[in-house]
């Protein structure tokens, strides 16, 4: 099977291929999907735009870098009948964007259905 790359853009702006180390396969979101992230303690609230979903996995646009590891509630509400909810995550990557936002990855804690997959995607 060949190895997948998946693009992103570096601090410099320039574009680098990382190896594809996903499990499970990755829905790039056609339209913007707002969320909110909520963070201990205090569960303090940030506006999250998600980049693409996975079954197991969420890849979302933020204003500060979360660090790996960090537990957090992701509050979604897709515009389609078919899901909305709070998951449960951990960040496992937080890259830097040229444009001073960070593309941050998360684990979930439950599998998203297939119905709940289309609906976000």
């Amino acid at each position: 099977m060949p190895v997948q790359t998946l693009e992103t853009r570096g601090v410099d702006g320039g574009a680098k291929q990382q190896p594809e180390n996903r499990s499970w396969k990755c829905y790039r979101c056609r339209n913007r999907r707002d969320a909110v992230v909520l963070l201990r303690p205090g569960l303090q609230r940030f506006d999250v735009a998600v980049r693409d979903v996975s079954a197991k996995g969420i890849g979302m646009f933020l204003e500060m870098q979360l660090l790996p590891g960090t537990v957090l509630v992701i509050q979604l509400v897709s515009r389609r009948a078919g899901f909305s909810g709070d998951l449960s995550g951990t960040v496992r990557h937080s890259t830097k964007q040229a444009d001073g936002t960070w593309v941050v990855g998360c684990s979930l804690s439950r599998s998203l259905t297939d119905d709940e997959l289309r609906s976000l995607s």
